[in-house]
């Protein structure tokens, strides 16, 4: 799982970006009294960042309070969380936070307010409710607690759909490793329904290829590698929801592939699936609409994110693939500056990851493996691979290669500070 986390740390970190302190109505913040103005002016610590507030009523300098947006109309208006008057002083915030939302004294909601102070993270008492509810249904807590706040960084809401396919994107189980249990699940459906059939039949469609492929011992080249690329693509479905819009494919071909096919299956609901094939395409749909949601655009720059099966050297692999750019003026994704990951889960170098920037359609390549073999293993296949992109205007500028832990990536947090006089106002509590 070592290799796991790291490439979740470099996913997240290639498209976050510093957004400056916004304020909602409901929102609730803990923040600090760091010092106090003539004029019922104080200035006020919300995570990271300080601002100056006019108090409508009585603070005290150093102490810590929960707070509320009430108000962003004629300036951000603040209040104290309701009920915080009615707890003594020296309660804890946390066990304040609780209390004063109606939670229960959990061992799991404990640490939902612990993680919030550390965070900085701000929700309604709606959301702390609902993230309340579905951490008490997870194994993993703190699991739970990031992929909350992976959510709220992504402006997503805050429902069970969108958490449930969150979760799924960071389970230990791969997309390979849920169609395998699939496979086997439907295998022994006593049964089987019509949507069923087509799943398993797709399924051992996909065995047969990597069979045929060890039989001929076919050659992976470039070529090979691109067909696969695009062809596991579509066979995953991963966009049929676009095509269907685009009116690019017909309900008659979700036979096709797996993801129409998975919620063909749950709309079925046949009584005579096993609770175990329901919970595996349950896992199965909800890890590929992670990744979807994971994809997304920012400010011109798009972010794509696959997770497919591949066809190499006859046997099923993974590829996880996230391709990040911006936008030129046409509307089409720029192939000049871009930047592209590869995970790759292989059967002698195991887990292997390809970091590679392209600047001016300048390249340099990071490969990531613990293999201490590999860097001679690719001697010989640098040249080639030189050759090749300067076939397609490319110009290779460096391989390098590291391993694991010389990988590991540290989450930094700017503080923002915003510039102030004390003459001025920027909320009122």
């Amino acid at each position: 799982m070592q290799f796991q986390s790291v490439l979740n740390s470099m996913f997240q970190d290639i498209v976050r970006e510093e957004r400056s302190l916004q304020f909602r109505v409901g929102q609730i913040f803990y923040g600090k009294v760091n010092r106090l103005f003539n004029g019922q002016h104080a200035e006020i610590s919300l995570g990271s960042h300080k601002l100056i507030a006019k108090l409508e009523v009585p603070l005290v300098s150093g102490e810590g309070y929960w707070l509320q947006v009430a108000s962003d109309e004629e300036g951000v208006q603040l209040k104290l969380l309701e009920g915080y008057s009615q707890f003594p002083q020296n309660t804890s915030k946390v066990a304040t936070f609780i209390r004063t939302l109606g939670l229960r004294d959990t061992k799991t909601n404990q640490m939902l307010g612990n993680y919030l102070l550390k965070e900085e993270l701000s929700l309604t008492k709606a959301e702390i409710l609902t993230a309340a509810k579905l951490l008490s249904e997870v194994s993993d807590t703190g699991l739970g607690l990031q992929t909350i706040k992976m959510m709220k960084e992504k402006n997503m809401p805050l429902n069970e759909a969108v958490f449930k396919s969150f979760m799924a994107v960071e389970q230990e189980h791969s997309t390979v490793d849920l169609i395998r249990h699939l496979q086997r699940a439907l295998t022994i459906e006593k049964d089987i329904q019509r949507s069923g059939q087509d799943l398993l039949q797709l399924i051992r469609s996909w065995n047969l290829e990597s069979e045929k492929q060890m039989t001929l011992q076919t050659e992976f080249g470039r070529h090979e590698a691109l067909k696969e690329l695009k062809q596991g693509i579509t066979r995953t479905g991963f966009d049929y929801e676009a095509k269907i819009l685009n009116g690019d494919i017909q309900k008659e071909n979700f036979s096709e592939a797996l993801k129409p096919l998975l919620v063909r299956y749950i709309q079925d609901g046949s009584i005579h699936s096993s609770l175990q094939t329901k919970e595996i395409v349950g896992q199965l749909l909800n890890r590929m609409n992670g990744f979807q949601l994971h994809s997304n655009e920012f400010n011109q720059l798009q972010t794509i994110m696959y997770e497919i099966p591949i066809t190499i050297g006859g046997s099923i692999r993974e590829l996880t693939m996230q391709w990040s750019g911006k936008r030129a003026n046409d509307g089409k994704l720029d192939p000049n500056f871009c930047h592209i990951m590869f995970y790759l889960e292989l059967q002698n170098l195991e887990s292997t990851i390809v970091n590679m920037h392209v600047q001016n359609r300048i390249v340099n390549i990071t490969i990531i493996n613990d293999s201490k073999t590999i860097q001679t293993m690719a001697g010989d296949l640098i040249p080639v691979l030189k050759n090749g992109l300067k076939d397609l205007n490319y110009t290779l500028s460096g391989v390098h290669f590291k391993e694991t832990y010389q990988e590991k990536v540290q989450k930094k947090k700017k503080a923002y500070h915003q510039t102030y006089a004390s003459s001025g106002v920027d909320i009122r509590i």
